[in-house]
């Protein structure tokens, strides 16, 4: 079984992509490919510690996060939401603030813009 390099205290939610990223090298059983995925699940929802109901919406928020579109996701992201209903309302708000505007690095979000007073 791999160790963690993480510490669930300090990083309750590190990132995935090693559990969902793994392929089975030739040679290797499926014995030996369920015990480094059981490994790696181990690492990232330390279920020794966690509830069902907490590894169940960690699941939900990195899915939710999975399928925003980019920008949103990265906003979204960079308020680091600890459950998926906090992402939900962190993208509402994005999404609010950017109704009508054009898709693509062009725009300016409203919430930064300084309009000058003559």
């Amino acid at each position: 079984m791999p160790r963690c390099k993480t510490n669930p205290v300090v990083n309750p939610r590190p990132n995935p992509d090693r559990f969902r990223s793994i392929t089975a090298p030739p040679g290797e059983t499926p014995r030996e490919t369920y015990d480094r995925l059981k490994g790696l699940y181990r690492c990232w929802m330390h279920p020794e510690i966690h509830s069902k109901e907490e590894i169940g919406e960690t699941v939900i928020l990195e899915q939710l996060l999975k399928v925003l579109p980019h920008d949103m996701r990265v906003w979204v992201k960079e308020h680091e939401p600890k459950d998926g209903v906090t992402a939900a309302k962190l993208a509402g708000q994005y999404h609010n603030a950017h109704r009508g505007t054009p898709p693509g690095p062009q725009r300016q979000p409203s919430y930064h813009s300084n309009p000058t007073r003559s």
